[in-house]
């Protein structure tokens, strides 16, 4: 939360006991001193005149608050991830931040937010006894920013800053700017930010000033960074953060602020990280996270990591947890949260680093657990298939290449795999999806055999033994080898078709087919607007109807291809229907895996 100014407009936050609590002297204590200040709320201004220029369509995605914990992820063995007493009010896109007056007993709290209507109401976690407080009115909040001073301010105290936001009512955003104090448990006004938004970032910089970084404006994402100057009590504006964009997070660590991923129109979520250096006011590009995503939580730990946590990808909602060093500017992976969640808040106290929002399910990290030392096993070993869709290159076969490991304690890091050729010793294979269990490797047809084998490595560091699929070979006949065809086929000749040449028929009922023996077999052609369809059958039986009409010409598509658990002897057989208005068919290759 970021803010601070005139006090002329504030609200006094009620009194909360600690409910179902065993209240030792220091619970006690806080509860009378928050039943001493209770007050009735009142607010300065109102609502309305704090929602800036409109919006127009919000380019988020749909947000979905859940209030039970039946989303979390199966965990097994030793996690250091837990899970705390439930909030009582499940809310997202809201404050948060830490009660610092309680010191040493740190509290992560959560304030405003929305679940199906805006919420005016805040919830405090004591870990001393394990419960939440009752709730507590607060100044409504929803997708504004907020960062805690790392020590008491000496205008405000143990203070929250709360900046900027959005009114999902009136499609506004919002450009006001608040501190609240914990200790006195009020709000104080600061001066309006300078760019009205929402789904900005915010930290508590190595200077002890507030900075407001990015965010959704009235036209789109900005790339405004600002830092609230304590002697003036005005906004400052500093250099431009390179990449504009909202729903990033920002954390400090260092003498540095790091803007972690977010969103921007027309491209999507980002991976992109930016260091701003406050001594200099300039912006340097940092390593990018592992993954794209926005809506995600930046906190710094207590190890001087900051830790990217969950987030949405595309649509999905996310559990990774990728922890940045910014002493070797690198990112690993670490043990992903039990909950996948988005436009939520993470806070770091005590030693863990808390989780809320997005559900009411609340969960902790926690560093001191032992470490993970149990390697990743496979579920799945290197398979290798044909894909509809894909085309043949001039001398070589798109195979699907499939396998994949899991983890009880953690994420998969990265695969590594390897090929052997004929018998040889494996070779090292560079793939572009090292972090993903599945992509397309283009095999020359031939003679050669080939053999892939692929190992698994967690987030603890932790390497499988290498897991080897069968021995395989590609073939790939064209259209004249050993292939069958009935009266009504024509020879074609483009540089377009796999070996140069393909065989067409206009004729309704003309065949053409082949013997193989293999584990999987496909059917290459054309496809355009002038293609029609065909019926494919396998030993005998009829068991596809496929059609090669496209708006496009997509030539050497695998436009059919089927597969057996064990290698033997079949024939494929391709029968033109002769389309209405476009009647042809074209047997380009069959491509089989033995």
């Amino acid at each position: 939360m970021n803010g601070w100014g005139t006090r002329g407009a504030y609200m006094v936050v009620a009194a909360c006991l600690v409910v179902g609590a065993t209240t030792g002297p220091a619970s006690a204590q806080r509860a009378q001193r928050r039943l001493m200040v209770a007050r009735p709320v009142r607010i300065g201004r109102s609502l309305a005149a704090r929602f800036a220029s409109p919006v127009g369509a919000l380019d988020l995605p749909r947000m979905h608050v859940g209030t039970s914990s039946s989303v979390r992820a199966a965990t097994a063995g030793v996690s250091p991830w837990s899970e705390l007493p439930p909030m009582k009010t499940a809310r997202f896109a809201m404050a948060g931040g830490i009660d610092e007056s309680v010191a040493p007993h740190l509290e992560p709290f959560v304030a405003g937010g929305a679940n199906t209507q805006l919420l005016a109401t805040g919830q405090e976690y004591s870990p001393e006894v394990n419960v939440w407080s009752s709730q507590f009115p607060v100044q409504p909040s929803y997708g504004a920013a907020s960062t805690t001073s790392l020590n008491p301010d000496p205008s405000f105290g143990y203070a929250t800053y709360i900046l900027g936001g959005f009114n999902p009512n009136t499609g506004r955003v919002w450009a006001h700017a608040t501190v609240l104090d914990m200790l006195r448990l009020m709000y104080d006004d600061l001066p309006n930010l300078p760019v009205a938004r929402a789904f900005l970032g915010a930290a508590y910089g190595p200077d002890q000033r507030v900075y407001a970084v990015g965010g959704l404006g009235s036209t789109g994402a900005v790339s405004a960074t600002e830092v609230f100057d304590k002697t003036t009590q005005a906004w400052v504006g500093l250099a431009s953060m390179p990449t504009p964009r909202y729903g990033l997070g920002v954390a400090t660590a260092g003498t540095k602020l790091y803007a972690i991923g977010g969103y921007r129109p027309g491209v999507g979520d980002l991976p992109t990280v930016e260091a701003y250096d406050p001594s200099t006011d300039t912006w340097s590009t940092a390593a990018p996270m592992p993954d794209a995503r926005s809506l995600l939580s930046a906190v710094t730990g207590p190890d001087g990591k900051i830790y990217a946590i969950g987030g949405v990808q595309g649509n999905s909602y996310l559990r990774r947890v990728d922890v940045y060093d910014p002493t070797t500017d690198s990112w690993s992976c670490t043990t992903p949260m039990p909950t996948p969640r988005a436009a939520f808040i993470a806070t770091s106290a005590n030693g863990v680093i808390y989780a809320a929002g997005a559900t009411n399910v609340f969960e902790k990290y926690d560093m001191t657990t032992p470490a993970d030392g149990n390697a990743p096993t496979f579920a799945r070993v290197p398979t290798v298939g044909f894909a509809t869709g894909t085309q043949l290159g001039t001398v070589s076969v798109p195979v699907h290449l499939r396998y994949g490991a899991s983890d009880a304690e953690t994420d998969i890091r990265r695969y590594d795999l390897t090929v052997s050729t004929n018998g040889a010793a494996p070779t090292p294979v560079t793939l572009p999806w090292d972090a993903f269990s599945n992509g397309f490797v283009a095999i020359p047809p031939g003679p050669d055999s080939y053999q892939y084998a692929a190992t698994a490595t967690d987030c603890a560091g932790n390497t499988s033994a290498a897991s080897a699929g069968a021995l395989f070979h590609v073939h790939a006949a064209q259209e004249s080898s050993g292939v069958k065809y009935s009266t009504g086929w024509h020879s074609g000749a483009s540089s377009t078709y796999y070996g140069g040449h393909d065989r067409c028929t206009t004729l309704k009922g003309a065949k053409a087919g082949r013997k193989f023996t293999g584990t999987e077999v496909a059917w290459v052609a054309t496809k355009s607007p002038k293609r029609g369809a065909a019926d494919v059958y396998l030993d005998g039986k009829l068991v596809a109807k496929v059609n090669l009409h496209s708006s496009t010409t997509i030539p050497r598509d695998i436009v059919f291809h089927h597969a057996w658990t064990t290698s033997g002897t079949h024939t494929i057989r391709i029968v033109n229907l002769a389309t209405s208005g476009h009647p042809r068919i074209d047997i380009d290759a069959f491509a089989v895996l033995g």
